[in-house]
């Protein structure tokens, strides 16, 4: 694996999830439980889904310990952030 490019998911991954520390932010905010309630309201802006898609996944997860740190914070929370 080349570590350029296991660098530039590992930064993929993190602005990922300061996208997920701004939902949770947004959702405090409008007091809903999570995106489908908070788009449903006008309390703020409208929260679109993220979808994340990895390729060589295996090499992410076995050469690189802090992505699979920060994939699994992400899936800890993102689902009911979008």
């Amino acid at each position: 694996s080349d570590n350029l490019d296991l660098r530039s998911a590992l930064r993929t991954l993190r602005s990922v999830q300061a996208e997920v520390r701004y939902r949770e932010g947004v959702l405090k905010a409008s007091g809903c439980p999570d995106i489908d309630a908070h788009n449903q309201t006008e309390a703020g802006p409208l929260l679109p889904r993220i979808v994340v898609v990895i390729d060589e996944f295996q090499v992410l997860t076995a050469d690189f310990p802090p992505g699979v740190e920060a994939l699994e914070s992400l899936t800890a929370l993102g689902r009911s952030l979008g």
